[in-house]
């Protein structure tokens, strides 16, 4: 039977693209378009009243014996390397079709890759085509160490949930408008990666939380008319695939922790970030610089600010490849918040620190691309923790081209994007202000598709930074758009008071009402008025 489906995926078949060729023969149709008839899903209600999924606590499979059952009988077998790529194929098939609530598929487009089209694509169904057409790609080797080797590996990741996720000792759901934070192994986030990549991590019932919490739609193929969707997300399996071969080859997981903390804005601990506050801080701006190269492979030494969306992690799992979804893929223990993160809200920022980078990329968005291995050589955090040094802020900045009835230079908007700064840079220890603290790393956050202002989002992260005692370091990687006289303005401001500063740019956005705000330059008129 291996012999044929090898055969029947050497065959060439329907062509979509000139690029990718996809693969497809009557006798395995059910299994890669998923088509077929699986058993029926059990009756979630019920798992819902017996387990408490209101309890704020991660519910995984092993917790609910059905589920669990299911599990044990597909996986077992494929975990002993004694299953051919239809066996496996036919697992994948019954956990997407009966683990959870089936959610629509929706590709977005953005407008910097196919003008015109349409937002989504109605009607489609999963398969496994992409999967099966990266899988065909490889050579012999290559096809043998991921059927023989990679995915056994992976489903005994998945078996070992039981022992890393003992029930009585279950983690929570990072909700909104509570500071919490999850300590976790680099072998618990493997499993819970294995789990993603086997499709079998249960709906938690909980509408903040994304829908999307498997890679089941990297294996889809949609048949879009724009080939760039499946180019995307082949690269996208040549990451996680890398993830799991470098843990696979590694003679024990290192015992090493990883730290998601959830950090929301406590009157009590922080601050007060009313305008009046702002206005009258007495904090110097502190050292900033421009670099026009990007952040060091290394990424050690600084805290490094990802442009998340409020949906931590959004598209990472389909489509996109902006700096998010890059830096999510370049450090893959980052894809499983998407699990057990609520959406963000205006005071709220995710950090994560300890997570490792396992490889490097080339190109953005339509020519983002899966470049090399990568040996991390992030020391080790002087912390009670074994983790890595190494801190990423995940901060939603607004979406101004979504939500055109929202002006940046606002009022609203100013402090909204100033907060949420200020909350991500203070990081997790808010009294330790006598302690020398990394400096910011950052660039155009919310600039790109978002449609913000670089002048602007310089200046408020310059501020926040200040105020929460750090340098800030922003990097343009080679776009210097929107961002010229920044020299003379930070030479102009620097050891001045943020209060003066905020007033002269308050005064200047009550002025830019009634315009897009981008006509003019801020750092010229705001030199200008303060000279």
């Amino acid at each position: 039977m291996e012999a044929n489906l090898n055969a029947s995926m050497a065959s060439l078949g329907d062509s979509v693209t000139k690029e990718y060729n996809y693969f497809y023969d009557q006798e395995y149709a059910e299994i890669l378009n998923l088509t077929g008839e699986y058993p029926t899903s059990h009756n979630d209600s019920i798992f819902h009243a017996s387990i408490g999924y209101d309890a704020g606590q991660y519910v995984l499979p092993h917790y609910v014996k059905e589920r669990w059952d299911a599990v044990l009988f597909h996986l077992k077998p494929i975990s002993e390397g004694k299953t051919s790529l239809k066996e496996i194929y036919i697992a994948l098939g019954y956990f997407i079709k009966t683990f959870g609530r089936n959610y629509k598929i929706e590709e977005e487009l953005t407008e910097d890759t196919e003008p015109g089209g349409n937002n989504k694509e109605e009607g489609l169904t999963t398969n496994l085509f992409l999967l099966n057409s990266y899988i065909n790609k490889l050579n012999d080797d290559g096809k043998r160490e991921i059927i023989d080797k990679i995915i056994p590996f992976i489903a005994r990741l998945v078996l070992k949930a039981d022992q890393l996720f003992p029930i009585a000792s279950s983690f929570p759901i990072l909700i909104q408008g509570k500071n919490e934070k999850i300590n976790l192994t680099k072998e618990q986030c493997a499993c819970l990666m294995a789990h993603m990549f086997m499709c079998v991590t249960l709906d938690q019932y909980n509408s903040k939380i994304a829908s999307l919490r498997n890679f089941s739609q990297l294996y889809t193929d949609t048949r879009s008319k724009f080939p760039w969707r499946a180019k995307m997300k082949m690269e996208k399996l040549k990451f996680i695939f890398n993830y799991f071969k470098r843990l696979m080859k590694e003679v024990e997981i290192p015992p090493r922790e990883i730290i998601f903390n959830r950090l929301v804005y406590d009157q009590e601990c922080y601050e007060p970030v009313t305008s009046q506050a702002w206005t009258e801080c007495k904090d110097t701006l502190l050292k900033a610089e421009v670099n026009t190269s990007a952040i060091p492979e290394t990424n050690e030494g600084g805290v490094q600010v990802c442009f998340s969306d409020r949906k931590v992690g959004d598209q990472t799992l389909s489509l996109g490849a902006t700096q998010q979804q890059i830096i999510f893929l370049t450090h893959p223990e980052l894809i499983i918040s998407i699990l057990f993160c609520e959406n963000l809200q205006d005071k709220e920022v995710l950090l994560t620190q300890g997570v490792e980078k396992f490889c490097t990329h080339s190109g953005f968005s339509n020519s983002f691309a899966f470049a090399k291995d990568y040996k991390d050589t992030c020391p080790l955090a002087q912390t009670e923790n074994a983790t890595l040094d190494r801190e990423i802020i995940m901060m939603d900045a607004l979406d101004f081209k979504k939500n055109k009835d929202i002006f940046q230079f606002s009022e609203d908007a100013i402090f909204r994007e100033l907060n949420k700064a200020y909350v991500g840079f203070l990081g997790d220890d808010v009294k330790a202000e006598d302690t020398p603290k990394k400096p910011i790393w950052t660039g155009k956050w919310g600039c790109g598709v978002y449609g913000g202002n670089v002048q602007l989002k310089f200046l408020l992260q310059w501020i926040a930074a200040s105020r929460a005692k750090r340098d800030m370091v922003f990097y343009l990687y080679e776009d210097l758009t929107g961002i010229k006289n920044v020299d003379g303005f930070i030479s102009h401001f620097q050891n001045k008071e943020i209060g003066a500063l905020m007033k002269l740019l308050l005064k200047y956005a009550e002025n830019m009402k009634g315009s897009s705000g981008n006509e003019n330059d801020l750092f010229e008129a705001l030199v200008s008025s303060g000279s």
